[in-house]
């Protein structure tokens, strides 16, 4: 018998995944990417949001963030990788952040850092943390990663993905 899946909460926060955003181009509709020149993760360092489809460029440089949630906190571009669930909208910045959610929906046995209150898990809504939602997250999930690796997504597809994440 397989031992159930732990998640250990190691105190991330949603900073440690705003380095990169993908987001929807505003003149193609394609996914995009916003980054910073340097690959750091820096709040305030320049940035630039480029489209590989139709060449879409554009420049940040600014002391303002606005640290939203289905947009880039600094274009204001919608996200890339956003799905309705459970009556809400899930959504990840990059894959890293798609990567941790997943680990987080799909374990068993979860392990909070006891009194932070600024890790991503702590802030994170009630109806992810539901363990009643995680089949229904877990398909939200495979949604957005076949729409970030630009595949169709169809019911059988979903379903086995959730079966080899099994």
């Amino acid at each position: 018998m397989d031992s159930p899946k732990r998640f250990k909460d190691s105190n991330e926060t949603k900073y440690t995944f705003a380095d990169r955003f993908l987001v929807e181009c505003p003149r193609c509709k394609k996914q995009c990417i916003d980054s910073t020149a340097g690959g750091g993760a820096d709040l305030f360092l320049p940035r630039k949001v480029t489209c590989s489809n139709c060449g879409f460029s554009e420049r940040w440089q600014s002391n303002t963030v606005y640290t939203g949630n289905e947009h880039d906190w600094y274009f204001l571009l919608p996200l890339w990788l956003q799905t309705a669930c459970c009556g809400e909208r899930l959504y990840a910045f990059n894959e890293k952040h798609l990567e941790f959610l997943e680990r987080y929906i799909e374990a068993e046995h979860r392990e909070q850092v006891p009194n932070v209150n600024k890790s991503t898990i702590s802030r994170l809504p009630i109806w992810i943390k539901n363990p009643k939602n995680r089949e229904n997250l877990l398909k939200a999930i495979a949604t957005m990663r076949a729409r970030q690796q630009g595949r169709t997504v169809t019911p059988m597809a979903i379903r086995r993905h959730i079966s080899n994440q099994s």
